[in-house]
């Protein structure tokens, strides 16, 4: 029953991801058409152009391939219309690779036939030798497999003038599968060993770039952790400053409440004494007034 449900739940998140994703191609597929028809209402044939391939790109990865192509075609006729040979270019490469795709064949080869004359054509190199492989890729679909290593042999030899490694190590996978499929194991395991030793290259130089790249991130968290701990020593100083400071000025604070206290205590006495002496001179003058009152009342008493 417990596995019941986890089926189902798993099932649920699955359609849910797919609704959102399904609704998120259409929402930008409907911003493109917009941005299709408002181009075209104003004469911007290039932006037009720029939102079709936007489109097509869009629905050849959710593999709507029919309707890519559709939106690939109407960008590569306004290509033609404004003699833009590198978009034509491009354009019939990607109508090519979805109809490989596909396992279209045979529409497939035409596009990259044209495709590959415009990179020749305009000595694209690398175009030249990626458009080498893709069209052995659909003549390798179509069963055309000398042709399609013919192509191979082609691509191999500008990807070694450029040093493509990556590219190297492809089409020598792609020589081998054709050998292996019309039956030549001989020449099948001489490109496959070709393969693994570029492969093994591809990996060790992979592997070098992951080092400096772990090499890099450790000298830098270093330099940070040695860069904090400076800050740090001197943050410390100052607080050591500023305790020595708060100290001496604590120091001060208390001498000043010291000579305060003792000022007050001073004046206190001074004050004790003031008031001491002038009880004193009321004393004196009050015996002196009743020595005085005495003085007078004998005097008065002899006289009578």
């Amino acid at each position: 029953m417990n596995v019941k449900k986890q089926i189902l739940g798993i099932l649920t998140i699955g359609l849910c991801f797919f609704t959102t994703l399904l609704a998120q191609n259409n929402a930008e597929l409907k911003s493109f058409e917009q941005e299709i028809t408002t181009n075209l209402q104003n004469g911007n044939k290039s932006g037009a152009a720029a939102a079709m391939n936007k489109a097509g790109y869009l629905l050849w990865n959710s593999q709507s391939y029919n309707e890519a192509i559709k939106y690939y075609k109407q960008a590569l006729e306004i290509a033609k219309e404004m003699s833009n040979i590198k978009g034509q270019q491009v354009l019939y490469n990607n109508i090519g690779m979805i109809y490989s795709d596909m396992e279209d064949f045979q529409n497939a080869i035409p596009y990259l036939e044209n495709s590959l004359k415009i990179a020749q054509n305009l000595r694209m190199r690398k175009e030249e030798a990626y458009g080498l492989t893709n069209l052995a890729m659909a003549l390798q679909g179509a069963k055309k497999h000398k042709e399609a290593i013919a192509n191979l042999e082609n691509a191999v030899r500008i990807s070694t003038e450029l040093n493509d490694l990556i590219l190297l190590r492809r089409c020598y996978g792609m020589i081998y599968e054709n050998y292996e499929e019309i039956g030549d194991t001989e020449k099948a395991f001489k490109y496959f060993d070709l393969y693994e030793s570029f492969d093994r290259k591809i990996k060790k130089v992979e592997m070098e770039v992951v080092r400096t790249e772990a090499h890099t991130q450790v000298s830098s968290a270093i330099a940070d952790k040695e860069a904090t701990e400076r800050v740090l020593r001197k943050t410390e100083e100052s607080l050591q400053v500023v305790e020595k400071l708060t100290r001496e000025q604590q120091l001060e604070i208390d001498l000043k409440e010291a000579k305060i206290r003792e000022n007050e205590a001073t004046f206190l006495a001074q004050e004790a004494k003031i008031r001491a002496s002038r009880q004193m001179s009321l004393f004196i003058g009050i015996v002196l007034f009743i020595s005085l009152s005495f003085v007078l009342v004998l005097l008065r008493q002899t006289g009578q």
